[in-house]
């Protein structure tokens, strides 16, 4: 019985079991709308990992997952709880609200200063254990996988950079953005020798999570930067590149005197966009840096900074030998991985940066978002706000992306699903070892493609619980287990396999299906763990990158519908 508390999404739910015909795919989206966000409602509030007081909330919110999983797949109401979360691709209950949880600790670890919940941080981190909120558990939780300590300094993510009205940004001017390449490149062939000397090509180069920036003159090929970033600093491939573009800006702003003019060369359209329409959170400080290089570069009159794009990989030599730079940072050639994000401050920053100092919404090291060792409460607290109104930097600190640490999340998320799978290996054996590749996003697509009646007699099959004699005589509803044709059991594979009346239809599925008609697993869309004798490899290739053959289960499906054996209630849950 579901208690009074679930009273809202009991009865969201509930209605489920009224509909008629209407698609798996489609009940799946009603419920991820409408049953969902009612559970999870202010989630950080109330829930956090491992929280004293809500396993019996969790308890009974499982109640109401239970309905709407086999509501989507139209199983039966014997089908165990993971087994119909697996077959109708929704989240667990605590799956779900732990993604929900975290993703609002990492949009709370960016907020600026000028947000109200920038005050709630410093309670946040220095909490005691014996009564912390949900979202001070969460940070517990997470905080060390995350590799978050008391030296981390977050990126901070305005709503924007500046003024929805403004339209690029003053004194910079933009070349080759909207010509094609070639055109570029004769541009630039004309234009040889006259600019390189003020001219600065930079460039990125990722591999497996890691970077390599460099940035070089045009006249001469003098290397300016050469670093390797740490893995934590770039979350993809256009942060990056910013960065190697502040590199280049802040070299030229620490000179004196300041040089008129200065031409800043890249082959990233992206971020040349995003500098000056200052839109993307991904890398926001970094353009704030760019902008404000920018700006103390316009100390003459006239005095102007030129990005221009460059093709990619078309020989021109300047971003060739750019590229070339990047790799070799990437390799570690004169240039080290920046320690880790423990290290990361002001004073350990990779990269050559100007002297200017720091606008007042840019954090130092000691933001209390940051602060998830801190053992004296009074002296952080005194820190925090000290830094708050009086902390100014010189250098631009490297921080940690959010990007970065939404893709570490998830694998925490993908290693702790898998764990939770195998916890519940011993209920629902019949599925597991049917389809190895659940859960995935291969059964997904299956029920996708399929009408209300096919996914009802496919979920049959897979779950282990249909409406043949075998399994209603073991319900205690029908007197005997036996087949029409005499057999003594009218199990799943007799109807497929062996039954003598189907011999006719059995025949038209057996041409559709081809050699592996023997092969339960597959023509039932699963992923079979059989390996080739010959080289030791599963047939089906990888479980991770496993796709059903669609026009196969459609056929099988057609003949176990012709069969009538698998008689269909619409959308009426046994």
């Amino acid at each position: 019985m579901i208690p009074a508390e679930c009273l809202p999404e009991r009865s969201a739910v509930f209605r489920f079991r009224t509909l008629r015909g209407i698609r798996p795919k489609q009940v799946r989206q009603l419920y991820n709308a409408t049953v969902t966000p009612i559970m999870d409602y202010c989630a950080s509030a109330w829930y956090g990992p491992e929280k004293w007081g809500t396993t019996s909330l969790l308890r009974d919110m499982e109640k109401v997952q239970r309905i709407g999983a086999q509501a989507i797949i139209l199983s039966f109401r014997a089908t165990a709880l993971a087994v119909a979360q697996a077959e109708a691709s929704i989240e667990t209950t605590v799956d779900r609200l732990q993604r929900k949880v975290s993703n609002h600790l990492l949009r709370s670890l960016t907020v600026p200063n000028t947000n109200p919940l920038f005050d709630c941080l410093t309670r946040l981190f220095t909490q005691g254990k014996s009564f912390p909120s949900p979202l001070a558990i969460t940070a517990r939780k997470f905080g060390p996988d995350l590799g978050l300590t008391a030296e981390s300094l977050m990126e901070t993510v305005e709503p924007v950079l500046q003024e929805p009205w403004a339209e690029g940004v003053l004194g910079c001017l933009v070349k080759g953005l909207e010509e094609g390449a070639d055109v570029v490149m004769r541009q630039l062939r004309s234009k040889a020798g006259r600019e390189e000397r003020r001219t600065f090509y930079t460039d990125a180069a990722q591999k497996g999570g890691e970077s390599g920036i460099a940035v070089v003159q045009g006249n001469t090929g003098k290397i300016i930067t050469r670093k390797r970033l740490p893995r934590w600093a770039a979350g993809d491939s256009t942060v990056a590149e910013l960065i190697a573009i502040e590199a280049a800006l802040a070299h030229q702003a620490k000179k004196r005197p300041r040089p008129p003019n200065t031409i800043i060369a890249t082959d990233s359209k992206q971020a040349i966009r995003q500098i000056l329409e200052g839109t993307s959170p991904h890398g926001q400080y970094v353009v704030r840096y760019i902008r404000k290089h920018i700006d103390s570069l316009q100390v003459q009159e006239g005095a102007t900074v030129t990005l221009q794009w460059v093709p990619a990989h078309m020989g021109w030599y300047g971003n060739e030998w750019a590229d070339k730079q990047a790799k070799k940072a990437l390799e570690g050639e004169q240039g080290e991985a920046e320690g880790t994000a423990t290290q990361l401050s002001s004073s350990t920053n990779p990269l050559t940066s100007s002297d200017t100092g720091t606008p007042s919404d840019l954090l130092t090291p000691t933001d209390p978002r940051a602060l998830l060792d801190a053992r004296d409460r009074s002296m952080v607290k005194s820190r925090i706000y000290q830094q708050r109104y009086t902390g100014v930097t010189k250098k631009m600190a490297l921080r940690v992306a959010k990007k970065t640490l939404q893709k570490k999340l998830d694998e925490i998320w993908k290693q702790a699903r898998n764990t939770r799978h195998r916890d519940t290996l011993h209920t629902g054996s019949y599925t597991w070892k049917l389809d190895g590749a659940l859960p995935g996003s291969h059964i997904t697509t299956v029920y996708n493609a399929l009408s209300a009646e096919e996914a009802s007699i496919l979920a049959q099959c897979r779950t282990g619980h249909s409406r043949l004699k075998s399994d209603l005589y073991r319900m205690k509803l029908v007197d005997s287990a036996g087949c029409e044709c005499g057999a003594t059991r009218e199990t799943i594979k007799h109807v497929i396999y062996e039954c003598p009346l189907l011999r006719e239809d059995r025949q038209i599925a057996i041409e559709a299906v081809g050699h592996r008609w023997r092969d339960l697993s597959y023509i039932l869309g699963g992923w079979n763990p059989w390996e080739d004798p010959r080289t030791g490899r599963p047939v089906d290739g990888p479980k991770e990158k496993w796709k059903a053959n669609l026009p196969v289960v459609k056929a099988v499906l057609h003949f176990l519908h012709k069969s009538g054996r698998f008689a269909w209630q619409t959308r009426a849950v046994e």
